[in-house]
């Protein structure tokens, strides 16, 4: 499957199953880091990174991902505070900071944030080519 098709594929799905492939990886990344050591703060800051990361790739944190983002964790924050807690990752320096440490990740964590990261940039239902090149050098 190609790129195109992934983004095709992805950008078809209902919010009910975005927020399935959200949890799934979610779960995936969460094993890792409670077996590695990171108790539940550290787990959480690590989801904003991963969060800002991609919802941030097009330089705003949209509804849609909001909504994800809330029904994926079951948190009680306001738009204006998540985006606050997410504004630090809507610049390049800080996608080349997250590139480097994800590329030092197992490839099978890597595989499962970029899983978690396809949920978010395709939460309104159209991937940007500011999303695409995000997504691609994690991915890479």
């Amino acid at each position: 499957m190609t790129l195109r098709e992934v983004y095709d594929k992805v950008n078809r799905l209902s919010h009910e199953e975005r927020l399935n492939l959200a949890i799934g990886s979610g779960n995936e990344i969460a094993t890792f880091l409670q077996k590695n050591g990171f108790d539940g703060e550290k787990s959480l800051r690590f989801f904003l990174y991963i969060t800002a990361l991609f919802a941030g790739a097009d330089g705003v944190l949209d509804e849609d991902e909001y909504r994800l983002f809330i029904d994926a964790f079951k948190v009680d924050l306001t738009y204006e505070r998540l985006n606050e807690l997410l504004k630090g990752g809507f610049s390049d320096e800080y996608v080349r900071k997250m590139d480097e440490t994800i590329d030092r990740f197992p490839q099978e964590l890597k595989f499962a944030i970029c899983n978690y990261g396809l949920a978010f940039i395709s939460a309104d239902g159209e991937i940007t080519e500011k999303e695409q090149k995000v997504f691609e050098r994690i991915l890479a």
